[in-house]
């Protein structure tokens, strides 16, 4: 008879307490009760939230945080004249409020961090490639303050991982679309391995030691892994799409939205494949995200027009027990 190492690849950990964040599928034996337990997840659902207070979208909006601890930034307004933004709105899980600008106007920029410790990094000063910007700022939770410029001015990279342990890849460059990756260390910003296929109007989430890339222009279905150092393939998504958002970990990961053809297509990572899962309210693409994947938003984005909508994704989580004697 097999046992559950040569089943599964790994032997059941022996923990006191629940591990967190817990993935679907995981088995663990709780000394503290004396239980063997399952972690489950059902099905996501999206829920309308509080609309934003400036709408816009089309340019990347700049986000961080979690569905209760968020900040979204820049992106751009119809105008006229059509113009990026600097406008800062604070999301608490039910309300957005206003912030402090950001001090230089920017769309399709690329942010990591958290709600009090955040950084905005490249993106464009103005409605056209010639004013991309190698700039970055932090955010301390009510202002920003002018960082470090990237070695590679840029616009449509995005943004993963913490202010002292961050990073930004892909994106536009005066080259075209490129597969930079560029870390930060809360001082200094330090080049590392190119992703292995060169994009722009990605998604992507997760940490500098864990990072997740997924999808982009022209609506492809390529997904790739970092690992502090470089970029590994993984497996593909099951609907290709660009300016699409993307919310968890390189373990248990959410894309969402995007474009060419517009879509609400949801879909799950388990560190190994890509899921369908339940839809969005609304197709749109270019949201601001915040959250992981078991508790994610998008806000903001283009439906065509240009939105202030918010929806919230939540997955319900269950633990089965097992008692033993």
């Amino acid at each position: 008879m097999s046992d559950y190492k040569t089943l599964k690849g790994q032997t059941i950990k022996i923990l006191g307490a629940d591990p967190s964040p817990a993935y679907e599928g995981q088995v663990w034996f709780d000394t503290a009760d004396n239980v063997l337990n399952v972690h489950t997840l059902g099905a996501g659902t999206w829920a309308n939230g509080e609309n934003i207070n400036t709408t816009r979208g089309d340019g990347q909006l700049g986000s961080v945080g979690t569905q209760t601890a968020s900040f979204i930034v820049g992106g751009d307004v119809a105008g006229p004249p059509r113009a990026a933004v600097g406008n800062t709105e604070e999301y608490d899980g039910t309300d957005w409020s206003e912030s402090g600008d950001v001090n230089q106007v920017i769309w399709f920029g690329g942010a990591f961090g958290t709600q009090t410790a955040g950084v905005s990094a490249g993106g464009e000063t103005d409605i056209g490639a010639t004013y991309r910007t190698a700039g970055s700022e932090e955010y301390n939770g009510t202002g920003w303050t002018e960082g470090e410029d990237m070695g590679t001015a840029r616009y449509s990279n995005i943004g993963a991982g913490t202010l002292t342990a961050g990073m930004v890849f892909g994106g536009h460059s005066s080259g075209g679309a490129g597969g930079l990756t560029e870390e930060y260390d809360g001082t200094d910003w330090t080049e590392s391995g190119d992703l292995n296929t060169a994009r722009t109007y990605q998604a992507g989430c997760g940490t500098i030691t864990a990072g997740l890339c997924m999808g982009g222009h022209p609506a492809i279905t390529t997904s790739e892994e970092y690992n502090g150092t470089g970029w590994t393939e993984g497996n593909d998504l099951n609907t290709g799409r660009k300016a699409l958002s993307g919310a968890g970990t390189q373990t248990v990961g959410l894309a969402f939205g995007g474009n060419n053809p517009l879509t609400a297509s949801t879909e799950e990572y388990n560190g190994t494949s890509w899921v369908a899962a339940n839809n969005m309210g609304t197709a749109r693409y270019g949201m601001g995200v915040g959250g992981t994947a078991l508790a994610a938003f998008g806000a903001g984005g283009k439906v065509p027009s240009r939105s202030a909508l918010t929806e919230e994704y939540t997955v319900a989580t269950a633990t089965e027990t097992v008692t033993v004697s």
